[in-house]
């Protein structure tokens, strides 16, 4: 159903439409699911083109699903930010928060692991469609936000953010597909809209007057002029960054091979690191991409073949031809650095590029949006063949189930490694299982099942824990655990009266018990498959029942002789049978009594019943769902009183989430 006034949602655009109930022309779709403190969380859309604000939302409560429906025109192009207050995201620290962007009803973006905010851009049919250019920004954003809402991705954090050059070297760019990057940060030699399409001059060329950049001299071995840059520390949770990027130049192919080499580098200082080690390098090479290394493998014009580093890596070159989205004549294919780093600890990053030699043709160099992670955060859940995070040995199986968080399907698989622990033996008490597993690309989630061994043998409740590091959380783990429990052996009795008169009725019940091997069956051996019927035998006869578990392969067999007597007297216990296990029948002068079993046990907060034959006493519910009370029975009466904060940490920490405000 379509909504226009929702607590804390302002529809800009259309109100108008809110009694048709439906737009008529294009709709996006807000779909979020609040963490724990849901009124964290606020988003906006924008106009692309204009940064006209369209629609936003705030004011939610946590643990709470929202759905939010905008109206739109399909002839604009629009963006998606979404924020957290206090710097958390909405996964995974205070509940399995995440959001889902719809456009027409297609899935665009989704997520919820991020700190302050995220950024998705080019939604709407007519972002994907443009060819004419690739659209760039240099004013709107500073350089914190063009690396806290533009760059990063999960499980990675940025500060200490600073930049060089000219302003007008370095923005924001969409409309990018043709390229293979939809969107994200230009740096360039000269200025950003000089970057955009189509490609009608082979010399575009800017003079912004500014210096070089000395680490980039030292790391290239260049004298460079007109240097813009962009850098900052960051800390990844998981063991590897990487991040896409594309060079592209208006030096192609002329200046191949030639000293007028325009100069690019992505370097990184932290442990493991030379200092100003460039990381933007051809893949299974360790030879920076250049204009001189990445190329048609043709030197241009009469420049020497010795001047290259490299004419042989034609596979990562393109030349730009129709749809000429950008100026630039040429381009790599879109390539990916990998920084592989220590968990937790803290690195440094500087993108730069500049002119070499002279100030004519102009280079960029294009990095794609929300593509600088260190990972991806990956929960675990526990749950049973019964839908509870038990499994007994020989009957039900319990599952592991991996799952990425914030409801976020990737187009890569990802491995997660963990040990096992718990009771029990693996091996023994469960099969020998693999120690990591795979959730494969373009899937959510994998499920590793558990198949406890049926040994009838009492163990008591066994655990099987896996434990993995938290992608997404430095130094901290995750884990799950599931119970396995014993399957008691099955074992069935038969309650009958031993004897019976002629032309009477004697009731039969098999008792089956111990196994959780729920449904039995049965199986009298005169055709009965109930595990009660009455029987008015005319002589004596042997009953016979097998009763059979429905998992585990478990059986039990019990006997009983009803005897017919040939002479009953007038008071005989025989004819005072009333089929109801829960009394005990008996002739008194004549006359038959019937005694109801007693089960009372005394507890006044017990609820006493016979079931069957057997005393049933089930405690008096006092759960008032305050989990800041302590609820028990006191004589007949539920109590509920404040629950007293200890001064162990792990109850403080409870006690602050849970029943104090933040």
């Amino acid at each position: 159903m379509l909504r226009y006034f929702p607590a804390g949602l302002t529809i800009l655009l259309l109100l108008s439409l809110a009694a048709a109930g439906q737009c008529p022309d294009a709709t996006i779709t807000v779909q979020i699911f609040t963490d724990d403190f849901g009124e964290e969380t606020s988003w906006e859309i924008f106009d692309q083109n204009t940064s006209t604000l369209i629609a936003d939302g705030d004011n939610y409560v946590g643990n709470m699903l929202y759905t939010e429906q905008v109206c739109v025109s399909s002839s604009d192009c629009f963006m998606f930010m979404i924020h957290d207050m206090f710097n958390d995201g909405m996964c995974c620290t205070y509940g399995n928060g995440y959001y889902n962007v719809f456009y027409n009803g297609m899935l665009i973006r989704n997520g919820g692991v991020f700190t302050t905010s995220q950024t998705t851009f080019g939604i709407g049919n007519n972002c994907s469609n443009v060819t004419t250019s690739i659209t760039t920004d240099n004013t709107t954003y500073t350089p914190q936000q063009l690396v806290q809402d533009v760059l990063l991705g999960s499980c990675v954090e940025a500060f200490n953010i600073t930049a060089s050059g000219s302003t007008q070297a370095r923005g924001y760019f969409a409309n990018g597909n043709p390229l293979g990057i939809t969107s994200g940060i230009l740096l360039s030699t000269g200025t950003t809209t000089n970057a955009r399409g189509p490609n009608s001059s082979s010399s575009i060329s800017s003079q912004l007057l500014f210096p070089g950049d000395a680490d980039l001299n030292a790391a290239a071995g260049v004298s460079s002029l007109d240097a813009v840059s962009l850098e900052f520390d960051f800390v990844s949770q998981n063991d590897s960054v990487v991040f896409r990027y594309i060079f592209a130049s208006e030096e192609y192919p002329e200046f191949v091979c030639s000293p007028f080499n325009d100069a690019f580098a992505f370097l990184v200082n932290g442990i493991g690191y030379a200092p100003n080690t460039n990381v933007a390098i051809i893949p299974g090479t360790n030879i920076p991409v250049e204009i001189n290394s990445v190329n048609s493998g043709s030197a241009g014009g009469v420049n020497n073949p010795a001047n290259c580093a490299s004419l042989g890596y034609s596979n990562f070159y393109r030349t730009n031809i129709t749809p000429s989205v950008t100026q630039y004549d040429a381009f790599t294919n879109v390539l990916t650095a990998t920084m592989v780093v220590v968990p937790c600890d803290t690195y440094h990053i500087k993108f730069v590029i500049a002119d070499v030699g002279d100030y004519q043709y102009d280079s960029g160099v294009f990095i794609e949006a929300q593509s600088f992670s260190g990972g991806e955060s990956i929960g675990i859940s526990v749950s049973s063949t019964e839908g509870i995070d038990d499994a007994y040995e020989g009957c039900t199986d319990g599952s592991f189930y991996f799952f990425r968080e914030g409801n976020s399907p990737s187009t890569d698989a990802v491995t997660i490694n963990f040990t096992v622990s718990g009771i029990a033996t693996e091996g023994v008490d469960f099969p020998i299982i693999p120690h990591s597993i795979t959730i494969p690309a373009n899937e959510d989630s994998a499920q590793l099942s558990i198949s406890p061994i049926l040994d009838a043998i009492p163990e008591g409740t066994e655990t099987v824990i896996l434990t993995y590091p938290d992608a997404c959380a430095c130094g901290l783990f995750k884990s799950d655990t599931l119970f396995l429990l014993d399957n008691a052996p099955l074992t069935v009795n038969i309650i009958a009266p031993d004897t019976i008169c002629p032309a009477q009725t004697a009731a039969f019940a098999a008792n089956a018990a111990g196994s959780v091997s729920l449904p039995f069956t049965y199986q009298w051996n005169t055709g009965q498959q109930t595990n009660s019927f009455n029987v008015a035998p005319a002589a004596s006869t042997l009953y016979t029942v097998t009763v059979t578990g429905a998992c585990g392969g478990q059986t039990a067999t019990a006997s009983h002789l009803l005897i017919v007597l040939s002479d009953c007297n007038a008071c005989d216990t025989l004819f005072c049978a009333d089929a109801n296990f829960c009394t005990t029948d008996t002739c008194v002068n004549g006359t038959c009594v019937f005694i109801p079993l007693v089960c009372d046990d005394g507890n006044g907060c017990t609820t006493d019943a016979c079931v069957a034959g057997v005393c049933i006493f089930t405690s008096l519910d006092c759960d008032d769902g305050d989990p800041c009370t302590v609820d028990q029975c006191i004589n007949t009466v539920c109590r509920h009183t404040n629950a007293t904060l200890s001064t162990d940490s792990l109850v403080v920490n409870w006690w602050k989430e849970n029943c104090c405000c933040r």
